[in-house]
């Protein structure tokens, strides 16, 4: 199960139990932070496979428990919006020459942010110049991106996972709130990081690693997904390789799309807001309280609408065009055991969820099924912590041994943030920028710009990827930034293709060379100049 992004929910550095200088200077932790220990592998497998009755309680059955509205308000529902107008290009898998820039309107224009390890550079925004269309010269063209393209562009990718960038209120003063349901939102509210620590040049060490671990929270883990080379134990504590790319390759992708692109995978996809036309309930999924629930005596249960339900028409309507893939899976001789598998309508997307279901609870497809697999002897990563509702959970507070830990419950610090699937056809995404992670979830500074006005390369977040950039980078020349004995340079990575700061880097450095430009006409509120 390959995908684009999915990284856990608030994952905070180890730091109990492990005696190197560096972890005690990146430590950063808030109250409500548990004790991962040394072997956090073990640590996470056991919080997801717990057994009890031949059921799993450590991924909690969101269906057993009735929640209170605290969690829901963490489920982000996208209002109406004005509409959007802009240039863009399809990129999709063409014979020839690819089709012309053209004037695309977005209705109900959203900004999303996911992780990926992949190479996205050709697909940034351009400026038309000279040779384009009348109309189009000097305008920034974005690049459409469909369900399709993701199993091509830039690499396989399947069913990608994507967190809201949204303003929850600016005071008088300029200070701005996220939504709970957001990355920033749920860095600020629920886990109380101060995202100060996150800015590389707040002198913070480690800064920029710190905020690789934390990535945009609710989406997932990619490194759950393939076999990770050599976890496990004080000697690798960092919890960030596998997902098919080391941690130190993570970049945050900013897109803009249309609000019904979107699939939430709850018991009620919809992420409209209530209307006279419509009534989604604001995305919280329909309690069945007739329903036995699977593997327990307790009657009630988080469930799909039916037909005569209000909420039937919401569910309808966000999954009929729904497209997503599953698969191939292959074992460890590389005879496929699952096969490439896709997905389409309310029918698919019931089939999906349940199939995601299985291979997050049950013994994975990529394990032996006759019973003899041992998940506390596994040295591949399996499944994550996913409740019944689609979300998923923040395992290093997700914990069955803590004191705190209450089967099936989702109440805060332990649900995660709002997540969706970009998994409707007909509906491109539009890739805005790129961007590192301590440059989106790090605050500014003094005389440093707003997140969307930095770019790749603008190490000091003036704007502008020019000479002091060149001398950051030089200055680091020669350190790698998975060696645990160096300084973690990380955010002097730029070709995300060798971990040590090479010539590979200076090269895409001068690339990108100049100022740092947003390429759309609408701006963000937290990204208002004052």
């Amino acid at each position: 199960m390959n995908h684009i992004t999915t990284v856990v929910a608030g994952l905070s550095l180890a730091c109990a139990g492990t005696s190197a200088v560096w972890a005690d200077e990146l430590c950063i932790e808030p109250e409500n932070m548990i004790d991962c220990s040394d072997n956090w592998f073990f640590t996470y497998n056991a919080s997801t496979f717990k057994m009890e009755n031949g059921c799993p309680i450590g991924a909690p059955r969101g269906e057993l428990t009735i929640q209170d509205q605290a969690v829901w308000d963490k489920l982000v529902s996208f209002g109406p919006s004005a509409s959007m107008t802009i240039f863009a290009q399809d990129t999709g898998v063409h014979v020839g020459t690819p089709p012309p820039p053209a004037q695309v309107t977005i209705e109900n224009p959203v900004l999303v942010v996911t992780v990926d390890t992949s190479d996205w550079s050709d697909l940034l925004p351009f400026r038309c110049g000279t040779d384009c269309d009348v109309p189009y010269q000097e305008e920034w063209v974005l690049r459409s991106i469909d369900v399709e393209d993701m199993s091509t562009l830039p690499t396989a990718n399947q069913t990608p996972w994507f967190g809201a960038h949204m303003i929850e209120h600016v005071f008088k003063d300029g200070t701005v709130t996220y939504h709970i349901g957001t990355t920033l939102g749920y860095l600020d509210d629920v886990l109380n990081v101060n995202r100060e620590e996150l800015n590389p040049t707040s002198g913070q060490p480690g800064a920029a690693v710190y905020a690789a671990s934390l990535a945009p929270t609710g989406v997932g883990m990619p490194w759950t997904f393939n076999s990770p080379p050599g976890f496990g134990g004080p000697d690798y504590p960092l919890p960030w390789e596998g997902g098919g790319a080391s941690w130190w390759q993570q970049r945050y992708l900013v897109f803009i799309a249309d609000r019904d692109a979107f699939v939430r995978p709850s018991f009620n996809p919809s992420m409209r807001e209530t209307s006279s036309a419509l009534d989604t309930a604001n995305g919280k999924p329909w309690w069945n309280p007739d329903f036995l629930a699977e593997c327990s005596s307790d009657y009630g249960s988080y469930d799909y609408p039916p037909d005569q339900n209000d909420l039937k028409p919401a569910f309808d309507t966000a999954t009929a065009n729904f497209h997503a893939v599953l698969g191939p899976l292959y074992d460890s001789q590389n005879t496929e055991i699952m096969p490439l598998t896709t997905y389409e309508g309310p029918e698919g997307f019931l089939q999906y969820m349940a199939e995601w279901k299985r291979e997050s609870w049950d013994t994975p497809s990529w394990a032996p099924q006759d019973g003899s697999w041992d998940w506390t002897q596994s040295t591949q990563a399996a499944g994550f912590p996913f409740s019944g509702l689609g979300l998923t959970l923040n395992w290093t507070q997700f914990w069955p041994e803590a004191i705190e830990f209450e089967k099936g419950d989702l109440n805060n610090p332990f649900g995660a943030t709002s997540e969706f699937i970009h998994a409707t056809k007909g509906k491109p995404i539009y890739l805005v920028g790129i961007l590192d992670p301590y440059q989106y979830l790090g605050k500014s500074l003094a005389n440093q710009v707003p997140w969307c006005d930095t770019c790749i390369g603008d190490f000091n977040r003036d704007g502008v990827v020019g000479v002091l950039d060149l001398m950051l980078l030089l200055e680091h020349w020669g350190e790698s930034t998975s060696d645990l004995g160096a300084d973690f340079p990380l955010q002097y990575n730029m070709d995300k293709r060798s971990a040590e700061i090479d010539v590979l880097d200076l090269l895409d450095l001068l690339q990108v060379w100049g100022p740092c430009e947003w390429p759309l006409d609408w701006r963000p509120v937290d990204c208002l100049q004052p």
